[in-house]
């Protein structure tokens, strides 16, 4: 029985897909291959069908599979930390002889370097993301402008009632989505500024050892460091931009250069700032238009893939939709 295909996510799969089977052999032998998988059994299957997809966002790995029976596999141990979503059915997950339910309510975190068994029921489909523990302890270093010692270590169960990992799954769901609506890969400007986005919402979304460094109080940048946040900005708009790369120009720490921002004439972050002087640029580029000039190219030159998104942005801070701009700009020529 073929599993249903009834959205974007579904066609961001069927694009990358690593293997779609109804042969239990085929799918161990892929699985072996790719996630060297030591055991994969389908206990009193009568039918069989899975398949596996895979997406690749700069660190960061998209993996979606799906089975129609019961299944039991194991994997060895793997230098990346995965986030398990669930997106049908229920599943357990078990490490070190401690096992973890997985369902659309709740996830399991499956820390690097530790072998792990996984069991999932009819009908079960999730997606994984996996993530570089280096690079998130480069970020969480980045986030709290100081060195902690030792390694992250994750708690393993979480739900997603809680608000910060809701978040974090919307984000991966985003991205997907995306991909399957557009089937092109984003543009550097966007990879790296969202991949950012999704590393920092991972270290929020998760309780680990070091949460307590991101939760104490930031101090605020001297409003001399937000003007040069502001420039930087300004400079960079159509280059990628981090906050990571701001905060460094400031000569402050990201938490307190979110802080100050806030608390500036701006009263947002520094990313919604970016987001507006680009959308400032889109309005110039729109006004002096060249014969060339389209509103889809303005907004990807302008850091904005999604379309619809850049319209409705750019219609509240400039008060009309940018086709508008643009025929006004074509009839005054």
């Amino acid at each position: 029985m073929l599993l249903p295909h009834s959205s974007r996510l579904n066609a961001a799969l069927r694009q990358n897909r690593i293997i779609q089977t109804d042969k239990v052999d085929r799918m161990h032998e892929v699985l072996s291959s790719v996630y060297k998988v030591r055991r994969f059994e389908t206990p009193q299957a009568s039918r069989f069908f899975a398949q596996a997809s895979r997406v690749q966002l700069g660190h960061i790995a998209f993996d979606f599979c799906a089975y129609d029976a019961d299944v039991a596999i194991e994997f060895p141990e793997g230098a990346f930390v995965r986030q398990q979503i669930c997106l049908s059915g229920s599943g357990e997950t078990t490490v070190g002889g401690i096992s973890v339910p997985v369902s659309r309510d709740d996830s399991s975190l499956v820390p690097s370097q530790r072998n792990v068994a996984v069991r999932f029921g009819v009908g079960y489909k999730q997606l994984v993301l996996s993530i570089d523990p280096a690079e998130l302890l480069r970020k969480l270093e980045m986030l709290t402008a100081t060195r902690p010692q030792g390694s992250l270590e994750f708690t393993r169960s979480s739900r997603f009632s809680d608000p910060n990992l809701s978040r974090l799954r919307n984000l991966a769901m985003f991205f997907v989505d995306d991909i399957g609506n557009s089937g092109t890969p984003w543009p550097d400007l966007l990879r790296i500024e969202f991949e950012e986005t999704l590393l920092v919402a991972f270290l929020h979304g998760h309780r680990h050892n070091f949460s307590h460094l991101l939760e104490r109080p930031a101090e605020s940048a001297a409003p001399w460091q937000v003007r040069a946040a502001e420039a930087y900005i300004e400079a960079n708009w159509n280059q990628p931009i981090t906050v990571e790369a701001i905060a460094a120009a400031a000569g402050v720490s990201v938490r307190s250069l979110f802080k100050s921002f806030s608390r500036s004439q701006h009263g947002a972050s520094p990313m919604a700032f970016v987001k507006t002087i680009r959308l400032r640029h889109a309005h110039e580029m729109l006004e002096q238009a060249e014969p060339t000039t389209t509103v889809s190219g303005t907004a990807l030159a302008c850091g904005f893939q999604n379309l619809g998104h850049f319209a409705r942005q750019y219609q509240l801070l400039i008060g009309e939709l940018p086709s508008e701009t643009l025929t006004r700009a074509r009839r005054a020529q």
